[in-house]
């Protein structure tokens, strides 16, 4: 396994070598080994961009912040307006049946459950993001590949999101018309 640096100001994992951060352009003097294995892999770049597909900036600004000093990532109103559907949209499935399993058992004003997604949603993005890429890249070797498996699990799915806006619609009708609104 080879060891790369994690630069001290973006959080980005360089080669050994260089002075300075591929990304940033900091001094890496200062900064920590970081062993790249699966338990400990740093996302590259290219692999944040190939992952998240469109709007990869944005969430690269985000993660990096996150990964400089407290561990949230920022508000997300995609998120917050979008509900569990954002999740869905940006393929996070267990993530949404889990967030949708805790909403029954613990009903939430909707203003709440807006907010708190919008709270959470880029924390755990990253961490699915991470994940994912570190599964990936420890059970590739080759980079195409890697990228390859990184894209087809990664990005969107406007297909998923039609099926939850049409699953959706599908209880409301059921709740209205079938069980007279006593849901």
């Amino acid at each position: 396994m080879s060891e790369r640096i994690k630069c001290p100001a973006c959080g980005e994992a360089n080669l050994q070598g260089p002075p300075t951060c591929d990304t940033c352009g900091a001094s890496l003097k200062r900064a920590e080994f970081v062993e790249d294995s699966a338990s400990r892999h740093i996302p590259t770049a290219e692999e944040v961009e190939v992952f998240v597909g469109e709007n990869a900036q944005f969430y690269a600004d985000k993660w990096s912040r996150s990964r400089r000093g407290s561990g949230w990532a920022g508000f997300n109103w995609a998120a917050c307006l979008g509900g569990l559907l954002w999740f869905v949209f940006r393929k996070m499935y267990w993530e949404a049946a889990a967030i949708f399993a805790g909403l029954i058992v613990l009903p939430l004003p909707s203003l709440v459950m807006w907010v708190s997604m919008g709270l959470v949603a880029n924390t755990i993005y990253l961490k699915k993001a991470t994940r994912t890429i570190a599964r990936v890249t420890a059970a590739e070797s080759d980079r195409t590949t890697q990228l390859s498996a990184i894209a087809m699990a990664g990005g969107t799915s406007r297909v998923a999101l039609l099926v939850a806006l049409l699953a959706v619609l599908a209880l409301i009708l059921v709740e209205t018309f079938l069980l007279g609104g006593q849901i």
